[in-house]
């Protein structure tokens, strides 16, 4: 399970008991530890944004997931991926005589 998904479950099982606790939800001193270390895992991972070519935030999955499916596509056609295609497809073409 993904970190994202780990603390969402984490938040959502402590909606689910404030619900059932009239409002109020105890958060075990456990649960705090594991929010705590995801918080903390997230923080480093978007400090260090600066060092990527790209930057994908996930507050939208839909969104998130053309962003990312983007960045595979222009990737796969930069021109030092592409060039033995290119230069394939140029050697199919008539010589031209060089004046």
């Amino acid at each position: 399970m993904s970190g994202g998904a780990e603390l969402e479950d984490m938040i959502n099982g402590l909606v689910r008991d404030a619900l059932l606790h009239g409002g109020e939800a105890i958060v075990s001193p456990h649960h705090q530890f594991r929010i705590r270390r995801r918080l903390d895992v997230a923080s480093s991972e978007v400090s260090g944004y600066h060092d990527y070519d790209y930057v994908i935030v996930n507050d939208e999955l839909d969104v998130a997931v053309d962003a990312l499916r983007s960045i595979v596509m222009a990737e796969r056609a930069r021109v030092h991926r592409m060039r033995p295609v290119a230069d394939a497809i140029i050697n199919t073409f008539p010589k031209r005589d060089q004046d």
